[in-house]
């Protein structure tokens, strides 16, 4: 178990929706990104709505897992069949937004996501119907999670701000600005939206997992002055990139978080700047966000379609 676990009532993995209906699924995920994507079996996402009335403004985390598929009178069902856990609840006030966060089936296939009538979520309050979402089906959706996450449940104050990726060193705490990473050390990050291999045991939605059950996802590592993340893209023999990669599986004790496990390289490419030459950004929560490292992960899910996300931190000699 990590010190000072990294929580998440409100993940933010990146993603969703088409064809919702106009002003009541306002955005989705972390960078609040507007309707259109996709959504990968055993993601979680957060949903800001103004659709629902009435809500308790307080951050409200639903117990889990196991999820409950309603909270607090909301509920989001697959298809209007399916009800899904619901992760977190949250109103603002009369006439602002709310905050709705789900764990995506694992059951739901990319046929499905194919098939002439796309797959839909409806949002209900309380038994009735407030908004819909269409959306199409991946078999990933890439997203790190960062401390930004946890939104209701505290943060433990060995992290202090609120914008950091949840990487933490071997001994479970988290590389952060006045922590940081080293030449050859192995560190581990959480993610989202991983899906599982078809040819293992498939998880179940929205209860903690038992097993660590490896998945198939590409890794990066980039160095310089503020390294950016970009595409990954399978080699020539068909494999993904994976210099530095460790280990990639769900974690057991969650449902739908993934750990990865790499290794920093023994020494820096000639040229990184050190963390202490790099200009610093207070930035919100007055985060340090001068980084020389990126850590990347993602897939080439067929030809011309990815999916990634990176993680800045910064590595001192």
């Amino acid at each position: 178990m990590m010190k000072g676990m990294c929580w998440f009532a409100l993940l933010v993995a990146k993603a969703i929706a088409q064809d919702t209906d106009p002003g009541q699924i306002v955005a989705t995920g972390y960078s609040f990104q507007p309707a259109g994507g996709s959504l990968a079996p055993g993601q979680i996402i957060a949903f800001l709505l103004s659709a629902f009335r009435n809500l308790p403004e307080r951050p409200n985390p639903a117990p889990g897992p196991p999820w409950p598929t309603e909270w607090l009178g909301v509920s989001v069902w697959l298809n209007d069949v399916t009800p899904l856990p619901i992760l977190y609840v949250e109103g603002a006030g009369a006439g602002k937004r709310q905050y709705v966060t789900i764990q995506v089936p694992y059951e739901l296939t990319i046929e499905q996501g194919n098939e002439s009538s796309a797959p839909f979520l409806a949002f209900k309050q309380r038994g009735s119907e407030v908004a819909r979402m269409h959306f199409r089906v991946a078999a990933q959706q890439a997203r790190i999670v960062t401390s930004i996450d946890y939104v209701s449940i505290q943060i433990p104050r060995v992290l202090r701000y609120w914008l950091f990726p949840c990487i933490f060193h071997a001994n479970g705490e988290y590389v952060n600005d006045q922590s940081r990473a080293k030449p050859g050390e192995e560190l581990t990050l959480w993610a989202v939206g991983l899906g599982y291999d078809p040819a293992l045991p498939r998880p179940k939605t929205g209860v903690a997992a038992t097993e660590n059950l490896p998945v198939s996802i590409g890794l990066e590592l980039k160095f310089g002055k503020y390294p950016q993340p970009s595409r990954i893209k399978r080699k020539a023999d068909g494999t993904l990139p994976s210099v530095g990669l460790i280990a990639a599986h769900l974690l057991t004790g969650y449902s739908g978080i993934y750990e990865v496990r790499f290794r920093l390289p023994d020494k820096l490419p000639p040229g990184t700047p050190g963390c202490s030459d790099l200009d610093t950004d207070s930035g919100i929560g007055g985060a340090s966000v001068g980084n020389n490292a990126m850590v990347v992960i993602g897939n080439e899910l067929n030809k011309g379609e990815f999916t990634f996300d990176g993680a800045a931190f910064c590595v001192e000699e």
